[in-house]
């Protein structure tokens, strides 16, 4: 790295973290300089995945997710499965659970939740940075107060990717399901009245496009194929009602709910 090189992050809340390599062989971080230093060696090794993550790499990268925008880990943890490795996710994770440990003791004689609770307000507090978690942990009646009002959500825990989160940004681990939909599919068209099979033909298409390895033009499919399962179920159903029998199973394998989940998934991994 360049002598006296500066590396800016910007920050969820707005503010830039500054990481300057200086002759003395020392990164600092910002926002003004008064943070704790860390040596190159470690800050390096912390953003390569290849050594554990230091407390200020983890609350720079706490803050730029910004938890508290919309709460919503399914945005943070598809943000982190593009932006960091696999490595680095398990580090953070690491430095994740030190702070929860330490929070927990600080709070722990005035909290009163069920295991599972305690767990999201200590997770919820660590994802609203580290200006809130040291605020809980200067004055624990606080995380009390907003424990009583239920005031947290389940859970900024989730948003750290796992090893097999990983796995699934690979479309060979997507293959075998993709496979068992397509049979599905061709088996329930072939018993479908004739006047719905252009609606599993636009699903059946809209999987080999998917298994070619055109994730983008899946996704582009969406709103045909939803629009297609729909007509499908409600047919079905239809069919079903009018032979006093109940709606059969190929109804019911690709409702509006499951394929809207299907595409999430496909594009939370895979996507852009």
């Amino acid at each position: 790295m360049p002598k006296d090189s500066i590396v800016e992050i910007p920050s969820g809340s707005g503010n830039k973290y500054r990481y300057e390599y200086s002759e003395g062989q020392t990164l600092y971080r910002g926002p003004v300089g008064s943070a704790p230093e860390i040596g190159e060696a470690e800050f390096m090794a912390a953003m390569k995945g290849t050594g554990a993550m230091s407390e200020v790499v983890f609350w720079a990268l706490v803050d730029k997710l910004n938890w508290g925008k919309d709460l919503d880990y399914k945005r943070i943890e598809r943000y982190l499965l593009r932006e960091i490795t696999k490595d680095e996710a398990e580090a953070m994770r690491e430095q994740f659970k030190k702070q929860k440990s330490e929070l927990y003791k600080a709070l722990d004689p005035y909290v009163q939740l069920s295991d599972d609770s305690y767990d999201d307000l200590l997770s919820h507090i660590i994802g609203l940075g580290e200006d809130e978690y040291n605020s809980n942990m200067r004055n624990p009646r606080k995380a009390s107060e907003r424990a009583d009002m239920m005031d947290f959500k389940e859970s900024f825990s989730y948003a750290i990717p796992h090893t097999d989160d990983y796995r699934m940004t690979e479309l060979n681990e997507w293959k075998p399901k993709i496979d068992e939909k397509q049979k599905s599919y061709k088996k329930a068209r072939n018993e479908a009245s004739v006047d719905i099979r252009d609606e599993y033909d636009t699903i059946l298409h809209a999987l080999d496009t998917l298994e070619s390895g055109d994730v983008k033009g899946f996704l582009a499919t969406k709103r045909e194929a939803v629009g297609a399962a729909t007509l499908i179920t409600e047919r079905e159903k239809e069919e079903a009602r009018k032979r006093g029998e109940d709606t059969p199973f190929w109804a019911i394998v690709w409702t509006t709910d499951q394929i809207n989940h299907f595409y999430g998934q496909i594009d939370h991994y895979l996507g852009p």
